[in-house]
């Protein structure tokens, strides 16, 4: 789980187009944890405050097994409502 201490977490609670701020969308998934085993860290736009509307956020993992990795992330997160293929 990430919290307050976290670059640009006071940034938004809320983006501009009403969708979740990163932290609450990463907290509500509990993606950190369920992605522990590949060291997952939180990269990209947000915590550099220069997301926009349409930004993604980017989860960098540790994978030296990527057919390990790509196995797990599709049994954990494939079968999730817009999960992109």
């Amino acid at each position: 789980m990430i919290g307050p201490s976290w670059p640009g977490d006071t940034l938004r609670g809320q983006a501009p187009d009403s969708r979740p701020g990163y932290v609450e969308t990463v907290n509500s998934l509990d993606l950190l944890a369920t992605l522990a085993e590949f060291d997952p860290h939180i990269a990209g736009t947000p915590l550099l405050n220069l997301d926009i509307p349409t930004s993604d956020i980017d989860i960098l993992c540790y994978a030296p097994d990527p057919w390990r990795f790509t196995s797990a992330v599709w049994r954990l997160f494939g079968t999730m409502q817009l999960w992109r293929r």
